[in-house]
C-alpha cells in the first residue's frame, strides 16, 4: 500500500514548534501523544525537510542492544567508526552538531540507562535530542530520583498530544477528495475515536470501493466501515432513546400533576426558543467571522442536528405528556 502523503496539521505544527524550540534554544524535549495522531508522519517530514534534523525510530530489538542503537545514531549523523561502543561514543562527542537535531520516533522503548547515555550527546556536543512516543516516554524524562536523577532536568519541555482537531479532520479528508458534509462529520467523529490514522484508514479504504469516480460520497464510507466492524463498533450510536411505552418514563410521567406537567411543557417551550435565539445570534458571529465555506457549512448543520434532537426528545415527552393529561382528564369525568 502506498504511503499516505503529508498532510500539515494542528498535531504536525504543534511538533514542528517543539523541534524548532529545541534547536534554536539547544535544549531537549519529549512529545508524548496517542498512537495515531500523526507523531511519526510529522517528525519524518520535518526530517524531509531539514536534512540537519534526523530521525531515529528506537525499534524493541534496535532498544534492546546500546551497541547497535549507538550504530544507528552514529550512522544517521553522518559517523562511521569501526571499532566498539566506547570508542563509538567518544567520536560522536568529537562532532560538531551545530543547527542539528536527533528525533528519537517510540523512544517509549528505550530503557533509562539508554535514555541518560544519548543524553550525554546534549551534554557533550550540544546535539539537541526529541524523544517522541506514547505516554511511557513520561516515565523516562520524570525521572527525579536515584542514578537517573539528572534525566528529568534535562528534559525541560514536554508536550502531550492526546488526539486531533476537528480541522485536522477535515485537511486529511479534504485530501481524499470526498464530497459532501456528511462526509465531513462522519469522519470528524472517526479522528475524534480513531485520530489521523483512523481516518487515513477508512478513506482509504474508501477511496478503492469509489474506484474512478472522482469523489468519495457517504455511502462508500459507509461500506468501507462494514470491512472494519472495530470502527464500525465504537461509533455505533449507543443514545438511550425516550420511550412512551407503559411502564417505562410514561409511569413517572403519570404521578405528575397537570400544573407539573403544564410547568414541563413551558419550560420545554423555552428551551426551543433560547436555542433559535442563540442560532440566530451565532448566525451573526458567523457572518462576521472568516471562515471557510466547509467550516460555515459544519456550523450550520451543527445547529440544526441540536435543534433537531431537542425536538426529537421533545416530541417523545410531549407526546407522553398529552397521554397522561387525557388519562387525568378521563379520570375526572
Amino acid at each position: 500500500m502506498a504511503k499516505p502523503r503529508f498532510v500539515e496539521t494542528e498535531v504536525s505544527r504543534l511538533i514542528f514548534d517543539v523541534i524548532e524550540d529545541a534547536r534554536e534554544n539547544t535544549i531537549c524535549a519529549a512529545i508524548v501523544g496517542n498512537p495515531g495522531v500523526g507523531k511519526t508522519m510529522a517528525l519524518e517530514a520535518y526530517q524531509a525537510s531539514h536534512p540537519k534534523a534526523r530521525v531515529v525510530t528506537a525499534t524493541a530489538v534496535m532498544s534492546g542492544s546500546m551497541l547497535a542503537l549507538f550504530k544507528h545514531v552514529a550512522y544517521e549523523l553522518g559517523v562511521y567508526p569501526d571499532k566498539g561502543l566506547s570508542d563509538l561514543q567518544q567520536r560522536l562527542f568529537g562532532c560538531d552538531f551545530t543547527g542539528a537535531a536527533l528525533l528519537i520516533d517510540e523512544a517509549q522503548n528505550l530503557p533509562l540507562k539508554a535514555v541518560r547515555e544519548l543524553l550525554y550527546l546534549w551534554e557533550k556536543c550540544d546535539l539537541p535530542l526529541i524523544f517522541c512516543g506514547n505516554a511511557e516516554v513520561l516515565k523516562r524524562v520524570n525521572v527525579d530520583h536515584g542514578a537517573f536523577a539528572q534525566i528529568s532536568r534535562r528534559v525541560p519541555r514536554r508536550e502531550q498530544i492526546n488526539g486531533i482537531l476537528d480541522s485536522d479532520a477535515d485537511a486529511i479528508t479534504n485530501t481524499f477528495g470526498v464530497e459532501g458534509m456528511d462526509c465531513y462529520a462522519l469522519m470528524r467523529k472517526i479522528g475524534a475515536k480513531f485520530h489521523a490514522d483512523g481516518v487515513v484508514q477508512v478513506l482509504t479504504r474508501a477511496r478503492r470501493i469509489a474506484a474512478q469516480r472522482s469523489s468519495i460520497r457517504l455511502h462508500d464510507i459507509h461500506d468501507a466501515l462494514e470491512l472494519m466492524p472495530a470502527f464500525k463498533a465504537a461509533l455505533a450510536d449507543k443514545r438511550r432513546r425516550v420511550s412512551i411505552q407503559p411502564g417505562g418514563p410514561m409511569k413517572d410521567i403519570e404521578a405528575l400533576s397537570v400544573d407539573q406537567l403544564s410547568t414541563i411543557v413551558r419550560n420545554y417551550q423555552t428551551l426551543v426558543h433560547l436555542i433559535l435565539v442563540h442560532n440566530q445570534e451565532l448566525g451573526q458571529d458567523i457572518a462576521a467571522t472568516p471562515l471557510s465555506e466547509i467550516q460555515r457549512d459544519l456550523i450550520t448543520q451543527w445547529q440544526a442536528d441540536c435543534l433537531k434532537a431537542v425536538e426529537t426528545a421533545g416530541a417523545a415527552m410531549l407526546a407522553g405528556i398529552e397521554i397522561a393529561v387525557e388519562s387525568k382528564d378521563r379520570g375526572t369525568h
